[in-house]
C-alpha cells in the first residue's frame, strides 16, 4: 500500500461474454494508464473475484459472495476530492473505454473506503531501473527500506 494513501476507491463489474479480451486491452492499454495520470491517484491494481476457501472459527469453510462482479480496479488516492476532480472526469471518458467497453459491463459496483489503521509496512525500493515508479514511492541505495506509519 503507498505509504500517501488515505482512501481506496474499488470499481467492479462484470463484461459481456465475447467482450472480455477489449474490456482487459483498453483497460490495461488505455482507461487505468489514463486515470494514473490524475493528481492524487497514486496507484492501481486490477483483480479478479477467485473461489474463496479459508480456515474459519477452526474450521474448513469456502465463502461464496453471491453477485459479487468478476473485475475489479483497487485505486490508492491521496484524497476522495480526487474522484470529484475535473482531471479525474477527463481521464475516465477518455479513450476507447466510453463507447466500446462500457455499454459491455454489467453488475457495477463503486466503492469508496476510508483507510482508519496502517500499523507497519516493510517495503522493497522501487529499483532504479523500472520505470515508471509510482509517486513516492521510496528508493534508497540499498534497494531496501522499512516504513512505519501511524494511522492516517
Amino acid at each position: 500500500m503507498h505509504p500517501k494513501a488515505k482512501y481506496i476507491f474499488i470499481a467492479s463489474m462484470d463484461v459481456e461474454p465475447g467482450k472480455e479480451a477489449v474490456f482487459n486491452e483498453v483497460y490495461d492499454s488505455e482507461h487505468v494508464p489514463n486515470l494514473l495520470q490524475v493528481p492524487g491517484v497514486l496507484s492501481a491494481v486490477r483483480v479478479t473475484t477467485e473461489p474463496l476457501t479459508m480456515m474459519l472459527g477452526g474450521e474448513r469453510k469456502t465463502l461464496v459472495a453471491e453477485g459479487e462482479p468478476r473485475y475489479s480496479a483497487i485505486y490508492e488516492l491521496e484524497s476522495a476530492e480526487v474522484l470529484l476532480s475535473e482531471a479525474w472526469a477527463r481521464a475516465s471518458e477518455k479513450g476507447r473505454w466510453p463507447a466500446e467497453v462500457r455499454p459491455h459491463t454489467r453488475n457495477r459496483r463503486h466503492v469508496l473506503k476510508k483507510i482508519v489503521s496502517r500499523l507497519w509496512i516493510s517495503c522493497t525500493a522501487w529499483p532504479d531501473n523500472i520505470t515508471p515508479r509510482p509517486r513516492g514511492w521510496p528508493m534508497n541505495s540499498s534497494g531496501l527500506s522499512e516504513v512505519t506509519l501511524e494511522s492516517p
